[in-house]
């Protein structure tokens, strides 16, 4: 046996068909990850207190069709309003996963976060859409130690994709993320931030006087008539 192992050209035969079948699964797997790539941007339009926020996600390695599904988590100052965005949103579907009714009413500091399912598919590896967001009223400050503006930040999404085939397209029905099968899953790392106008405490008095010489004005010349 130990002849037998050390003839040169039997080593040499050995060790040829090993470094062939360990570049063959280096080379399945660098397939495997070219599928697994996608890129995100999401970008803001508009300004005020009602913006769009953008999306345009692309998978690698794929043709399509495809579907993905965007987890995000806005903050209390950030709020959605549903019958818009089934206006807006054609061929995407939009799901927002809390227990309570979202208030388009209330300020930020009487609000809570709150989590939403984005779920696009298309017929080819490229996905774009619009959200329609509104930004809520923040409480008044002192202008002059934090500024007239309040900055928020948006947090990272998560986005799972999948290649389907034509036949098994889905209903585009934000269901549990498992009914769907195997995703790919990534993480993406972006910067969103949105400019807030406040109201200055500074500017409290003059509204105050303001509204009081409004309100008298318009009582005389509302009572001038009779």
């Amino acid at each position: 046996m130990g002849s037998f192992l050390s003839n040169p050209v039997l080593k040499q035969i050995i060790s040829f068909i090993i470094f062939s079948l360990f570049s063959s699964t280096c080379t399945y797997d660098a397939k495997s990850q070219k599928h697994e790539l996608l890129k995100l941007t999401r970008s803001i339009l508009n300004s005020g207190f009602h913006r769009i926020l953008q999306y345009n996600a692309s998978i690698e390695g794929t043709e399509g069709p495809t579907l993905i599904l965007i987890t995000e988590t806005f903050p209390k100052d950030v709020y959605l309003d549903p019958y818009q965005i089934a206006k807006r949103l054609e061929n995407n579907e939009i799901k927002i996963m809390t227990e309570e009714q979202i208030n388009t009413e209330i300020p930020s500091y009487q609000a809570k976060s709150f989590n939403v399912q984005l779920c696009s598919v298309s017929k080819s590896n490229f996905h774009s859409f619009e959200l329609p967001v509104h930004l809520r009223y923040q409480k008044p400050h002192d202008c002059y130690v934090l500024g007239d503006y309040v900055v928020i930040g948006l947090k990272n999404p998560t986005v799972y994709f999948k290649t389907v085939g034509i036949k098994e397209f889905p209903d585009l029905k934000c269901q549990k993320i498992e009914e769907y099968g195997s995703w790919s899953q990534q993480e993406v790392q972006m910067d969103t931030t949105f400019e807030v106008p406040v109201g200055c405490l500074q500017h409290f008095p003059f509204v105050v006087f303001l509204t009081l010489v409004t309100i008298s004005v318009s009582s005389v010349y509302i009572c001038s008539f009779y």
